[in-house]
């Protein structure tokens, strides 16, 4: 009978053997392309200025919406557009004010 055997419930060794294989090449994989880009790269001083400018420009756009905002905030949906405003205008003086205090700057590549 089947079931009285000893490897009965046992994963076969030739499936292991693949699954060590596809792991073993996973890893490599991996380490292959952590050989070819390194994790950090420079920012130039170029790059840094056109994306200061354009966060710049993303500020006065979101500046000027929020100034046509009404005085009075009465109802939700104007609450809720108002705080929202107010968030982005903060993350980007947040970011603005990053790349204006370090002048040398390095970004994490994906992998």
């Amino acid at each position: 009978m089947y079931v009285s055997k000893k490897n009965y419930g046992q994963t076969p060794s030739y499936i292991l053997k693949m699954y060590k294989e596809k792991e073993m090449a996973k890893l490599m994989e991996t380490e292959r392309k952590r050989a070819v880009k390194p994790p950090l790269r420079y920012l130039p001083e170029d790059e840094r200025n056109e994306l200061l400018k354009g966060l710049k420009t993303n500020w006065a756009e979101l500046h000027k919406e929020f100034l046509l905002l009404p005085m009075l905030t009465d109802t939700m949906p104007k609450m809720k557009r108002k705080t929202m405003l107010e968030k982005q205008l903060n993350n980007l003086e947040k970011d603005i004010d990053l790349l204006e205090r370090n002048s040398s700057i390095y970004v994490r590549q994906d992998l």
